[in-house]
């Protein structure tokens, strides 16, 4: 259990070590070796080692040279793909269970391979936690060829699979899939152990999942081992904030939902100022004592399960805190939720407490029945239950002391394989967003004068289609890519490096996604990052601008940022409306934008902690019961 919160006791991003250089040494020595092994001695080889690993599972390091040599030919004779060396170092480190950070394009995936392989040997099975489906299914195609040429059976988990489907890829030796889904399947077999539990343990989520062994159920997971977190900070940090969380099945349209059309209209009669009270930052709502007259003229409808207020207060959230093509879309009828971090949509989730209902109010559509919380589940306390997790990143360094805290793994930063050239230029800030878009589109024009390509990340879908219509009326024609595009990932992010390519992306295109660079782009300077907006999470910025200068190539990457962006607008007000008359500001007061963007992972870090602080009271209290 983790009680000490000092922040002075943790480890700073730590270098490779002159043992991992040795090791390193090693393994690549026997690359000739390898090579002249035929394929039937190669799979007989790694037969051999697995053999003597079931014997003595501990001894798995000992075979640490050997299997990395086995992975590397393999890699090379399946996809014509070797591991350079700082790859083979990101390995061994992520072997022992360590966090590595290594530079956007250096090839994660491939590394992957070699700790994944190296704990498969166990035959206690391999997760593999992406962060989205597309990744998952790319890497899943591109690296499940090399482990079956290596007797290992691999597996790939989607959304919508049957639990029966689900339980093949979990029984395979390696299984990819998308990091939140590991969760609902480990939370929905706990539910599938408390249907079958004694009554006398009270039926509660939390009961069967600290302790209680019932009789044998059907369960999809095994006894969770070992799991590979790609992008790690996105998945433990960033989205640590929300639960995992398992509703109810719903029962198709609402009964109540005059009480949410009511709620809705009686909320944009209210006056801002005059009968509630907004704090962005807080997202909190103050209903004034002289808006109840408004809101008790006629009687309060039938059916409620709470207070008035309380819906009022919702419908007021969905108005002001939540904007259309921003924090979700509308997609055939239906709310479908956007992630702020990754700009991709969450078909299967909705929000709890009423907002849903308040939101298709909102938008005039059916309103669904509420759902009820089955189970629910910290990042934080599913993590804790495999034996050994590891996890890959670019933006690592900052995070040292919360990942250290959390799950006691040091960062250790890799250096990359070739210098890095980006140029990473000074923030442009405005004082109005028509002033920073004008300049934006002046910026994208120079580019597309002189055929750089052009990458333009913006924070929303609004963002992207507004600034793609600005730019068709100048007779330019972007590629957009955001959760309305999102089947054409792939195809659009091939041609993003080409001569003269402009596209427009949102987080989409931050986290995972390869933009290849087509001939004679390097003579014009590579990929031209333009950042549109901050984010709360400078993580996010980052991976933005790693999507330039990869592997050694140039690359540009700049921000064009103003005081009326949401960051600012949501959290600092006040500066929003002492710079709405300035244009174009000196680039100083980026300051402003940086002090911000610490202040709120601070905040975040706060909010993550009591997050594990309730879960080990509720573990404690459980055991106090049992």
């Amino acid at each position: 259990m983790l009680s000490n919160w000092s922040l002075n006791v943790y480890p700073r991003a730590l270098p490779i070590s002159t043992r991992h250089r040795k090791i390193a040494k090693r393994i690549i020595s026997l690359e000739r070796k390898m090579s002249q092994l035929s394929a039937e001695e190669l799979q007989n080889y790694v037969c051999d080692i697995r053999n003597k690993i079931d014997c003595e599972p501990k001894k798995a390091k000992d075979f640490l040279v050997e299997g990395f040599a086995l992975v590397r030919e393999a890699s090379w004779r399946i996809v014509e793909m070797r591991h350079y060396e700082v790859q083979i170092l990101a390995g061994i480190c992520l072997f022992e269970g360590a966090f590595v950070e290594m530079a956007t394009g250096e090839g994660k995936t491939l590394t992957a391979t070699l700790p994944v392989f190296m704990w498969a040997l166990s035959g206690k099975g391999v997760h593999v936690h992406t962060t989205n489906s597309y990744l998952a299914e790319r890497d899943f195609e591109l690296m499940s060829p090399v482990y079956e040429f290596l007797g290992m059976s691999c597996g790939l988990l989607c959304q919508g699979d049957t639990p029966v489907i689900k339980k093949k890829s979990y029984d395979c030796d390696i299984t990819y899939g998308v990091g939140s889904e590991y969760g609902f399947d480990y939370m929905r077999d706990q539910l599938a152990i408390l249907n079958t539990a004694k009554p006398k343990l009270g039926k509660t989520f939390m009961a069967s999942m600290y302790g209680y062994k019932p009789r044998k159920v059907f369960k999809m997971q095994r006894d969770l081992a070992f799991a590979l977190i790609d992008e790690v900070d996105s998945v433990l940090l960033d989205e640590a904030r929300s639960p995992l969380v398992i509703s109810g099945a719903k029962g198709g349209v609402d009964p109540n939902a005059h009480i949410y059309k009511s709620a809705n209209s009686i909320a944009t009669s209210l006056v801002l100022d005059e009968d509630f009270i907004l704090n962005k930052s807080k997202r909190s709502i103050d209903i004034l004592e002289c808006a109840k007259q408004k809101i008790y003229e006629i009687a309060p409808p039938k059916g409620l399960v709470a207070p008035w207020s309380f819906y009022i207060r919702q419908a007021l959230s969905a108005h002001h805190f939540f904007q259309k093509n921003v924090h979700y879309m509308v997609d055939e009828g239906k709310i479908v939720i956007v992630d702020e971090y990754t700009g991709r949509r969450f078909a299967e989730r909705t929000w709890r407490d009423g907002l849903h209902q308040a939101i298709e109010a909102k938008e005039k559509i059916t309103i669904t029945e509420a759902s009820k919380s089955a189970a629910r589940i910290t990042r934080q306390r599913y993590f804790s239950f495999y034996e050994r997790i590891a996890g890959m990143t670019g933006t690592a360094q900052g995070s040292e002391k919360e990942i250290w805290k959390f799950y006691r793994a040091p960062v250790i930063k890799i250096p990359p394989r070739k210098k890095i050239q980006r140029i990473e230029l000074r923030d442009k800030v405005f004082g109005t967003l028509e002033a920073k878009w004008c300049a934006v589109e002046q910026k994208i024009c120079e580019l597309y004068k002189c055929k750089q390509p052009v990458l333009v990340g913006t924070r929303t879908i609004e963002s992207s289609e507004k600034l793609a219509l600005r730019l068709q009326k100048l007779g330019l024609n972007p590629q957009v890519l955001n959760a309305k595009q999102d089947a054409e990932e792939a195809k659009i992010i091939s041609s993003a490096g080409q001569v003269g390519a402009i596209t427009i992306a949102t987080n989409m295109a931050g986290r995972g996604t390869d933009v290849h660079l087509g001939d004679g782009v390097e003579k014009l300077g590579g990929l031209f990052v333009l950042g549109t907006e901050r984010h709360e999470s400078r993580r996010v910025d980052n991976q933005l601008i790693g999507r330039c200068g990869r592997q050694g190539n140039v690359g540009i990457a700049q921000f064009f940022i103003s005081f009326a962006d949401d960051l600012i607008v949501q959290h600092l007000p006040k500066i929003t409306d002492k710079f709405g008359d300035k244009n174009e500001l000196p680039s100083h007061y980026t300051r402003i934008f940086t002090k911000l963007q610490n202040q709120l992972e601070a905040m975040h870090f706060e909010q993550r902690k009591q997050m594990y602080h309730f879960d080990t009271w509720v573990e404690e209290v459980l055991h106090m019961m049992g």
